[in-house]
């Protein structure tokens, strides 16, 4: 139990969170939940992904499986003292396990949750037009930043990225 909110904050406490590259996540989350028929939806079908997120309010209000870990998981004001990537899960799971003294627990992720390969999801990625790329580069910034992602792991376009800053600037 915790009888004080603020001694999470303690250096006795093992902040954790795992995160997943945003464009993996983002498209294993609309093939879920926006691909698929609806008689087959976990849940009904969410609002789209890109209406108002030129706001921080209009993010806030976005749906959490595609909203911004940065946003959604306050990464920056929690100061997590520990951070995972899904794309390494195994290997960042025991280390934490060492970390935090967790020996009694054994996950392990099972590869391909989704049943995507990183090739699938840079053939979904190259459908998308440009513009609708930088939107979601701009929207995923923070991430891509805070968690060292690469947005070219998922986009082979050589002259994207030169154009999604020059219009960030505009």
């Amino acid at each position: 139990s915790l009888l004080n909110l603020s001694d999470i904050f303690s250096p006795s406490f093992t902040r954790a969170i795992f995160v997943r590259h945003p464009f993996e996540r983002l498209a294993s989350a609309y093939k879920e939940r926006i691909a698929t028929l609806e008689e087959d939806r976990i849940q009904p079908e969410p609002g789209y992904i890109l209406i108002d997120t030129n706001t921080p309010n209009g993010i806030d209000k976005m749906d959490y499986h595609w909203q911004p870990y940065s946003t959604i998981c306050q990464v920056c004001r929690f100061k997590y003292n520990f951070i995972g990537k899904y794309e390494m899960f195994n290997d960042h799971f025991n280390s934490l396990r060492e970390i935090a003294n967790l020996s009694d627990w054994n996950i392990e992720k099972r590869n391909g949750a989704s049943g995507l390969t990183t090739y699938d999801y840079q053939r979904f990625y190259s459908a998308l037009p440009d513009d609708l790329i930088c939107q979601l580069i701009h929207l995923y910034d923070q991430d891509f930043r805070l968690f060292k992602y690469r947005v070219d792991d998922y986009i082979n376009r050589p002259t994207l990225l030169e154009n999604c800053n020059q219009l960030k600037t505009l």
